[in-house]
């Protein structure tokens, strides 16, 4: 059983974030800076947040998640269920581009 985790933006604090991508504004959320950042900086920002993150905290990402992943995906490809393999790899694959190299952490 998976531990319950709580969302990090109400439906209403989404909206609000979402008027103010969308209007290129930049203002405050809940005591927290909203700037427009282009798209090349947002990997670095997403690794920047998950890196602050304290590691009680059941949202960071970890290496042991990417391992979980691969490991279910290369149980999934052993018995020929190709495209959850496919789709279970490149998840794991996209949480390593947000973590620092194995063994600095």
């Amino acid at each position: 059983m998976t531990t319950p985790i709580e969302r990090a933006l109400t439906s209403e604090e989404w909206a609000l974030m979402r008027a103010r991508l969308a209007s290129r504004q930049t203002g405050n959320l809940n005591g927290l800076a909203v700037a427009m950042l282009a798209g090349d900086d947002l990997p670095a920002a997403i690794a920047t947040a998950n890196a602050r993150l304290a590691d009680s905290d059941l949202r960071k990402l970890t290496w042991a998640h990417v391992d979980a992943l691969r490991e279910s995906a290369r149980l999934l490809d052993a018995e020929s269920f190709d495209e959850q393999s496919a789709n279970m790899e490149q998840l794991a694959n996209i949480i390593a581009s947000y973590l620092p190299p194995r063994g600095t952490e």
